[in-house]
Parts: structure tokens; C-alpha cells; sequence
């Protein structure tokens, strides 16, 4: 079967049609919220900073916390309640429709900080990537 997949994924990617490019630059209008984590590794943040620049009347809101998703982020309940009370505000705003002129958007640039607990699990784990550095008796670890 892999084999089989691997000989047939070529005419898979191809499409029957004439290749259309996908447009870029700046739109304006889309009243949306471009949410993203700092330290996510599958889209960084970078990414998202230029998404967001490219969608001129929208906003960014930051979760300054780890992994891809923010709903997910168990490790943190109560830092990740701010982003999603920020969401939660914009749907009910706008009644889930981006064109109602009533919509109300976060703050741009909004930050939602980590709690005190991903602060000390962080200090953890540098003391103890600190300790195995000088039981190794090297320079990198």
C-alpha cells in the first residue's frame, strides 16, 4: 500500500485544470482576529504577524504560551481564559457575522500572559538542564 501511494501521489497533486496563482497583498474590510501562540512550533508567530498586517482592519491577540492550538492548552487554564474571552466577545458581537458593523474587536496587540505556573514549571526545567549540564562535565547540552 505504500508503495502503491507513493507511485500514485504525483497524479494526486496535479489538478486538471490550468493552474491559477493564489493572490497575495493587503485586504482591507475583513474584521477578524488573528490568534496565535508565541512558541507554537507548527505556525510561528512570525506568521502570524504578517497575517495579520496583510488583513489591514483585523487584529492580533497573542497567547504567550506553547503548543499549537490555544483551546488545548491545559497546562494553563486560567491564562488562556483571556484569549478566549476575547473571542468569545467578538461572536457575540457581531452574532458570528465578520460584514455586522456593531462587531467589536479585541485590542490590537492584546497579550494574553501565562500565570504563575508555566513560570515555575519553566524554572524547573532550567535548574534542571542546568544540573545535567555540570553532571556532563560539558559546555553544550
Amino acid at each position: 500500500a505504500v508503495f502503491r501511494a507513493t507511485i500514485l501521489a504525483p497524479s494526486y497533486m496535479m489538478y486538471p485544470r490550468e493552474p491559477t496563482p493564489c493572490m497575495y497583498g493587503h485586504r482591507s474590510g475583513v474584521k477578524g482576529i488573528v490568534i496565535n501562540s508565541l512558541y507554537d512550533g507548527a505556525t510561528p508567530y512570525v506568521n502570524a504577524k504578517r497575517m495579520r498586517g496583510g488583513l489591514s482592519d483585523s487584529v492580533l491577540v497573542t497567547w504567550q504560551g506553547v503548543g499549537h492550538c490555544v483551546t488545548t492548552a491545559d497546562y494553563d487554564p486560567e491564562g488562556v481564559k483571556a484569549c478566549l474571552a476575547q473571542v468569545d466577545e467578538y461572536w457575540k458581537s457581531g452574532n458570528g457575522d465578520p460584514a455586522n458593523p456593531k462587531i467589536v474587536l479585541p485590542i490590537d496587540g492584546f497579550t494574553c500572559r501565562n500565570s504563575r505556573e508555566i513560570s515555575k514549571a519553566e524554572a524547573d526545567a532550567r535548574k534542571e538542564h542546568t544540573r545535567r549540564k555540570l553532571a556532563s562535565g560539558r559546555d553544550e547540552l
